[in-house]
């Protein structure tokens, strides 16, 4: 297969690519403070586009990962249930589409049941954003806090940014720790939009899944 035949999704650029830059900071950031080397220096970021941009695509899996191993782990007390009647009657066509027993099927099994039917009945572009969206407050959140965590370890250094191979620029005391309250409050509210989309992804699924079994049903045979 070409290169010209690779192309990147939405879901790629926004759910894995830019957080993984912000990760690549991070690096040079560490790098900067508590290396001699010149691997992630600000200027060679530019110069090799094409290696960095397969990197960050990397390191943003990577972040995207560590987030939903994050969310599992610390789950946020926010919920929007569905109406109880909406997931009840979900329940009943999930059953008998898939032969499974009605009181087997917990929320994230009919939840994965409804967007499997989704996607095998073509997906929908309201889908497809809804869960991009998610994926990239999940990832930065997750980058967010390792750029937090290279910034912190930073004060204990030099507070310094690698322009170019072995140029620095010194950072200010007192406004690196306005940029580390800066970005621990926007790994915070990227934690908030990702709950927003999650409920949002999981609603949309349930009732999508529904408005499509009615659609199928009443379709001449």
């Amino acid at each position: 297969m070409s290169l010209d035949k690779i192309s990147l999704t939405l879901y790629d650029l926004i759910g894995y690519l830019l957080p993984g830059y912000i990760v690549v900071a991070a690096f040079s950031i560490i790098e900067a403070n508590f290396s001699q080397t010149n691997v992630f220096h600000l200027s060679r970021i530019s110069q090799d586009a094409f290696t960095f941009a397969v990197l960050a695509y990397i390191l943003g899996s990577a972040a995207h990962a560590l987030g939903s191993w994050a969310v599992k782990k610390w789950p946020s007390n926010r919920r929007d249930p569905l109406a109880p009647e909406i997931e009840r009657s979900a329940k009943k066509v999930a059953q008998s589409i898939f032969d499974i027993p009605y009181n087997s099927i917990t929320s994230n099994e009919l939840y994965l049941l409804a967007d499997s039917y989704i996607v095998a009945n073509g997906g929908s572009v309201e889908r497809d954003i809804i869960t991009a969206r998610e994926g990239f407050f999940k990832a930065a959140m997750a980058s967010l806090s390792i750029l937090s965590i290279a910034l912190v370890a930073s004060l204990l250094s030099e507070a310094r940014v690698q322009i170019s191979s072995k140029v620095y620029i010194e950072i200010d005391r007192i406004g690196l720790v306005f940029i580390i309250v800066l970005v621990l409050l926007l790994a915070y509210i990227f934690r908030s939009r990702y709950t927003f989309f999650n409920c949002i992804k999981r609603n949309n699924a349930i009732r999508l899944f529904l408005a499509i079994r009615q659609k199928n049903m009443s379709k001449p045979t």
